[in-house]
């Protein structure tokens, strides 16, 4: 019981904040935008979705024995370039896009807060913990986190901007956010068909499909709350972390993708609505007050 309410109270505090005050910093900023940014911004999805096969980043990485964190850095540019040069043009700053220092430390205890879940499963702590699994040692966990890190920054810099910019054609919030959670789905298909040898149909149909929708939805929910890119980045980074198992040195069979996705995705929407009907009982006891 003890546990339940302090949760609880986060969870009316951040569902009040969503609903409130992301009308004042959210909806303010993205309606400003006009067609030619949306457009611009779809440009970006077809130019950012070249690179990420990583058919050249595959390749090169065997033939030529280049470090994984080179090529990632390299493949990053492709992502960050476009997107400044983009803002160069529009006369718009970094901020536009989520990085400033106001609720700095807000936005990444929230984003701390939000990668809990994703680190105990999917080949995260309780998977490794049930079968015994050995840790890796820090400094490769450090190394694949920072891989990880900059694979999840460039991706959340170029879907903060398209998404942003998709409401100068999308003016409905949620068609908005759900076309752009469709972007990122699709924009991580041509890995799976060109690389890794999926059938096209079955890529298009995968539950993994589903789950890239949901965690685009997930990370702007998160991005929303404060509009800073470092919570989205935070959540993102430990979650693929975890999905790929960087905490174990051998990893075997651990929490299944749709299973991991569907608890994250209950435990999102219980505590949604836990918090809304705190909300909605804290309103209608403040009216009975005033009436009484």
């Amino acid at each position: 019981m003890g546990i339940k309410k302090p949760l609880l109270a986060v969870g009316v505090r951040v569902f009040h904040f969503w609903r409130v005050n992301q009308v004042n910093i959210y909806k303010q900023e993205v309606l400003k935008y006009t067609r030619k940014d949306a457009i611009m911004a779809l440009c970006l999805f077809i130019v950012v979705s070249i690179p990420h096969n990583r058919i050249l980043a595959t390749i090169s990485v065997r033939l030529l024995e280049v470090p994984n964190v080179v090529w990632q850095l390299m493949i990053a540019l492709f992502f960050v370039v476009p997107v400044i040069i983009l803002l160069l043009i529009n006369k718009q700053g970094l901020s536009s896009i989520g990085f400033h220092r106001k609720h700095l430390w807000s936005a990444l205890r929230l984003g701390l807060i939000g990668s809990i879940i994703p680190l105990l499963l999917y080949s995260g702590l309780l998977a490794g913990i049930f079968n015994g699994w050995e840790f890796n040692p820090p400094t490769t966990m450090l190394y694949l986190l920072l891989i990880i890190f900059i694979a999840a920054a460039r991706e959340d810099i170029a879907f903060v901007y398209i998404q942003t910019r998709l409401y100068g054609l999308i003016k409905n919030d949620r068609l908005a956010v759900f076309t752009c959670a469709v972007l990122f789905a699709l924009f991580h298909a041509p890995f799976r068909i060109w690389v890794l040898g999926w059938p096209v149909l079955d890529t298009l149909v995968s539950p993994l499909m589903i789950g890239h929708i949901g965690s685009h939805i997930v990370f702007n929910m998160f991005f929303r709350k404060y509009f800073s890119i470092f919570s989205v980045i935070l959540i993102h980074t430990i979650w693929n972390f975890s999905a790929f198992g960087g905490l174990w040195a051998v990893s075997g069979i651990g929490i299944e993708d749709t299973i991991s996705f569907i608890v994250i995705m209950l435990a999102l929407i219980i505590w949604v609505w836990l918090s809304h009907r705190s909300v909605k009982k804290k309103s209608k006891e403040q009216t009975n007050l005033r009436t009484n």
